[in-house]
């Protein structure tokens, strides 16, 4: 899970454009946070794409 801290300066130009939209400023927020859910969603698609080696396969230092 990101660090509440992470999450706060990702969506913090979005939070400013929201501002400055006025009514549609709800709107702008949860779109940043759709966007923002989508993007780890696709990084854990990507990480599980990805071949993992164990521990066990690589031997002493990583080397395969």
């Amino acid at each position: 899970m990101s660090h509440p801290s992470v999450v706060a300066l990702a969506l913090a130009p979005q939070a400013v454009a929201a501002r400055e939209d006025g009514p549609r400023a709800g709107r702008t927020i949860v779109r940043a946070v759709v966007g923002l859910l989508m993007g780890v969603g696709l990084g854990f698609v990507i990480a599980a794409a990805l071949p993992r080696r164990r521990a066990w396969e690589t031997g002493p230092g990583g080397a395969p």
